[in-house]
C-alpha cells in the first residue's frame, strides 16, 4: 500500500506540493484564533450522570454554578469596620453595572465569608456565562476592579483556576516551540548535512500544525474541545519530519521496503506515544510499548492495584 502510495505522490508532486501550499494559505488567518474556539476544561460530558445532575439543580433550582470570589485584606482595618466595607464596594462599583454580573453576595450578608482574624473577606460575583465560557471573561473581570487605597484585592475560584490553565498552557507551550526548533533544525543538519534537506522536514511540520490549527478552529464551531488539543496538535503535527531520515535511510534499498520501513515508523510512534498514557481503571501509567505490542495489553507491572 505505502509503495502504491509513493508512486503516487511521486508523480503528481507538483500538484500535492501546490494544493499544501493552497491549503496553508487559506488556513493562515484561522490557525491564530483556534484558542478563541478551546474550553479551559474539557473533562466533562453532557452524557454522564453528574453531569445531568448538575444541570438538574441549574434549571430547577437556579443555583448558580459560576462564581468569582473578589477577595479583599487589610493590615489597616478589620472586615467588621465601616471603612473597609466601604472600600470594598467601591472596588465593585463598575462590577455592579457589569451586563455578566447577575448578582453579588456580600460578606455582609454572609459573615462566614470573613478570615478569623477579621482582616479578610471575599465577595461572591456570580456570572451569568456558563462555567465553560466564564474563564474568557476573567481578564474583563479584573479589568472592572477599582483600585481603592487600603485594601488589597485579588480574584479566585474555579473560573479563575481555568483560565489560569489556558493562559499557562499557551505560553508554555509558545515557549517551548521556540526553543526546540533551532535544535531540531540543528540535529537535521547534521543527520543530512545539507541546509535545503534540514529545513524541509522542518517547513512541512510546520505547514502541518498550520493547517491542524485551522480545522481545530473550524471543528470548534459545531463541537466542544478541550485547550489540552493544542498541546496534542503541536507534539504530533511534527512529528511526521521525525520519519524522513528513517525514510532516507530506507530508499537506499527499495522504494516498495521504504514505504514499508516508514509506515513501521509512523505505526510505532503512535504505538508509542499512547501506550506511554496507557489508562486501566481511570488511573494512569507509563509503560513499554514494545511489551504492549508484544502481549497485546499491558503487562501485570502496569496494571493498578
Amino acid at each position: 500500500m505505502f509503495y502504491h502510495l509513493g508512486r503516487i505522490a511521486t508523480r503528481f508532486r507538483w500538484l500535492i506540493v501546490g494544493l499544501w501550499m493552497v491549503a496553508i494559505a487559506i488556513a493562515l488567518p484561522f490557525a491564530p484564533q483556534a484558542s478563541q474556539v478551546l474550553h479551559s476544561g474539557g473533562f466533562f460530558s453532557s452524557d454522564i450522570e453528574s453531569e445531568r445532575a448538575v444541570n438538574l439543580l441549574v434549571q430547577k433550582l437556579h443555583i448558580d454554578l459560576t462564581v468569582v470570589q473578589v477577595i479583599f485584606t487589610s493590615q489597616r482595618y478589620s472586615a467588621d469596620s465601616p471603612q473597609f466595607e466601604q472600600e470594598a464596594q467601591q472596588a465593585l462599583a463598575n462590577l455592579r453595572s457589569w451586563s455578566e454580573v447577575s448578582g453579588m453576595v456580600s460578606f455582609t450578608d454572609n459573615p462566614r465569608q470573613i478570615s478569623l482574624d477579621r482582616h479578610a473577606a471575599y465577595m461572591d460575583v456570580l456570572l451569568k456565562s456558563d462555567p465553560d465560557s466564564a474563564p474568557k471573561l476573567i481578564p474583563e473581570l479584573e479589568h472592572r476592579l477599582l483600585p481603592v487605597p487600603d485594601l488589597k484585592t485579588s480574584v479566585g475560584g474555579g473560573s479563575v483556576f481555568y483560565e489560569d490553565i489556558q493562559s499557562v498552557s499557551e505560553r508554555d507551550l509558545r515557549r517551548a516551540e521556540f526553543l526546540a526548533f533551532p535544535l531540531a533544525v540543528l540535529a537535521l543538519l547534521l543527520v543530512f548535512r545539507s541546509v535545503v534537506a534540514a529545513l524541509l522536514p522542518a517547513l512541512v511540520g510546520g505547514g502541518a500544525v498550520v493547517v491542524s490549527l485551522a480545522l481545530i478552529f473550524a471543528l470548534g464551531q459545531i463541537t466542544t474541545l478541550s485547550i489540552f488539543v493544542l498541546n496534542m496538535t503541536t507534539l504530533l503535527g511534527p512529528r511526521g519530519p521525525d520519519l524522513f531520515p528513517r525514510q532516507y535511510d530506507a530508499f537506499g534499498r527499495s522504494g516498495r521496503s521504504a514505504g514499508s520501513h516508514t509506515g513501521g515508523a509512523g505505526c510505532d510512534y503512535s504505538v508509542a506515544r499512547c501506550s506511554h498514557h496507557y489508562r486501566h481503571k481511570g488511573e494512569r501509567f507509563s509503560c513499554s510499548h514494545s511489551e504492549i505490542m508484544e502481549k497485546g495489553h499491558p503487562p501485570q507491572k502496569c496494571r493498578g492495584k
